[in-house]
């Protein structure tokens, strides 16, 4: 009995697979033809820009002198959509990464974006993209305006811990996500700017980009085909079960990145920290986290030794937040927030010769993200399906692997 059930189950699910690829398929030859596959932000490689793309993108629309020219409308939206009642728009001016002092444990800091009338009411927005929390940010913000503290990320998610303290969620700041929030609020920019070609145009290429980011389809002609396909019994009962197994199969193609990173390094005759030696180091059981605990917030990945000084060891690595990104930090011990002391100034400077695209923080000395951009989370993206095929997997891993040796080569050089 079961010997049978099972080739048919396998079988109406390999039907219903091929009836949706055929669907998909329709409709991406459809997006051609029309051009819906061009977006102007994602040309450009700002997709993930926290700061100068998505945080401008907002506080330009949200000011009221903005050059969108339409006064404070759409800053009237976004206090109407969270029935924010305390804010004059008339009078308010919006800023991005506002400083509010120097950062102590509980005050100081950046905010993302800023809004203040002249009775120094405010609206204050945490925006997050891919970047992790920092210890005490919303707790800071909370003590310089106790008004209207937003977090926002793309799926809507809690932020870590040690970011909010004793705060309560709703009750001392609101959550909210660029998958709907956000989205919501565009639309309805989008709709007051229908006689205004350029800029209706300007705000649904940021709409096309969010839903790219947040795994949302553009086309809901066909969303709507496919959802009458899979709405009949027997393939509601098929759909369900892939469900089911799809973080799994999320896991697994991570895994395999990963293992195939590692072959590739010893390969090349790089010793990497093992799992022991680090919390940091990327396990198999920290895959299957990263896709069954949505609170997991933690980073991991692959790292290797490549200079010490002193009581300092300078090291590269290859690590996910969302996306993979790569580069150099500094370590003592398992203190990795060290990178942006004044003494090791001459090494970020250093590394951006190496590469103008590398980034500093308080975690890296420069890090940026590899190409092709690979968004293990939102796994929506042709470049993350391909890595389930081994010939692109292994080409994929080895441009990976070039690239870092190539950027160690010429820092150990030059330094």
């Amino acid at each position: 009995m079961s010997e049978t059930k099972q080739p048919l189950e396998i079988e109406s699910i390999q039907q219903l697979m091929t009836r949706i690829n055929e669907i998909s398929n329709k409709y991406e030859e459809i997006s051609k033809v029309s051009g819906d596959n061009f977006n102007v932000f994602r040309v450009i490689e700002l997709t993930s820009d926290e700061v100068r793309l998505h945080s401008k993108f907002l506080a330009e629309l949200l000011n009221p002198k903005g050059s969108h020219g339409q006064g404070s409308k759409f800053l009237d939206l976004f206090i109407q959509q969270f029935d924010i009642k305390n804010v004059d728009s008339e009078t308010s001016k919006v800023s991005v990464e506002e400083s509010i002092g120097n950062k102590t444990t509980t005050t100081g800091g950046r905010i993302d974006i800023l809004i203040e009338d002249t009775n120094k009411h405010t609206i204050i927005i945490e925006n997050k993209i891919y970047a992790s929390d920092q210890e005490n940010q919303l707790l800071r913000y909370y003590n310089y305006s106790r008004d209207n503290i937003f977090y926002l990320n793309l799926d809507g998610s809690d932020p870590s811990e040690n970011s909010y303290q004793d705060l309560e969620k709703d009750k001392h700041f609101k959550i909210i996500s660029y998958e709907y929030d956000i989205l919501n609020w565009l639309e309805n920019c989008k709709k007051e700017s229908v006689s205004l070609p350029l800029l209706r145009e300007g705000i649904a290429h940021y709409i096309n980009l969010i839903k790219h980011l947040t795994g949302q389809s553009n086309n809901t002609t066909m969303d709507k085909e496919i959802i009458d396909l899979l709405a009949t019994p027997q393939n509601i009962k098929t759909a369900i079960k892939i469900e089911n197994s799809i973080k799994g199969a999320k896991s697994k193609i991570q895994w395999n990145f990963w293992k195939q990173l590692r072959e590739e390094f010893k390969s090349r005759d790089i010793t990497l920290l093992e799992e022991s030696k680090s919390e940091r180091v990327v396990s198999e059981g920290k895959v299957k986290d990263y896709y069954s605990n949505k609170r997991n917030k933690k980073n991991y990945g692959l790292w290797t030794q490549i200079l010490k000084i002193d009581d300092t060891i300078i090291y590269f690595g290859i690590e996910l937040g969302e996306n993979i990104y790569f580069g150099f930090r500094a370590g003592q011990k398992e203190n990795w927030k060290i990178s942006d002391k004044a003494e090791y100034e001459e090494i970020r400077h250093l590394i951006k010769e190496i590469d103008d695209n590398y980034k500093s923080s308080p975690w890296w000395l420069g890090w940026k993200y590899v190409t092709p951009q690979l968004n293990f989370k939102e796994f929506n993206t042709t470049d993350v399906f391909n890595l389930a095929d081994r010939n692109n997997l292994e080409q994929v891993v080895k441009d990976i692997v070039q690239k870092s040796i190539n950027d160690i080569e010429r820092f150990l050089e030059n330094y």
